[in-house]
């Protein structure tokens, strides 16, 4: 009887643990990590011809992940944010820009704080704005990104 109220606890502690290890993971546990493709052509120019990604929904308050595939450049580039998909494009890169060479990266930001953390919006999206840090590096890029990051890579910022 003693030896079966203790596997009883035992078991009921196990399941314990599992739901609030479950619960502690908060945001963090829901997100999208599937990657979208990118390719276009950049230059130095960042207002003319700046190449961006598609919007998408922004879930927890994980990096942007993004690789980039195209090698010997290098490209500014700048996680943007809003609150509603395509329209009012906010730079929401901690530090303002960042240098990425090929390679994986995570890149941080505050695109979820500040729409949906906030308690202003009910959701927050996010897309990369990226473009020739020297005239060397212009033309075409390609790679990959994801809004929310599920991995650790290094950190561009």
């Amino acid at each position: 009887m003693k030896n079966t109220f203790k596997k009883i606890v035992a078991s009921a502690m196990a399941v314990a643990a599992a739901a609030v290890s479950v619960v502690g993971m908060g945001t963090n546990a829901i997100g999208d990590y599937t990657n979208s493709d990118y390719s276009f052509s950049v230059t130095t120019d960042e207002w003319l011809n700046a190449g961006y990604t598609i919007g998408r929904q922004k879930y927890n308050n994980s990096s942007v992940y993004v690789r980039l595939d195209t090698t010997g450049k290098s490209i500014y580039t700048q996680t943007q944010g809003t609150y509603v998909y395509s329209s009012h494009w906010v730079n929401n890169t901690s530090r303002g820009r960042v240098t990425l060479t090929s390679g994986r990266w995570e890149i941080y930001n505050n695109i979820f704080e500040t729409y949906v953390e906030s308690g202003k919006y009910g959701q927050a999206y996010a897309r990369l704005k990226m473009w020739a840090a020297n005239s060397n590096s212009s033309g075409s890029i390609s790679g990959a990104w994801s809004p929310d990051c599920s991995g650790s890579y290094p950190v561009a910022n």
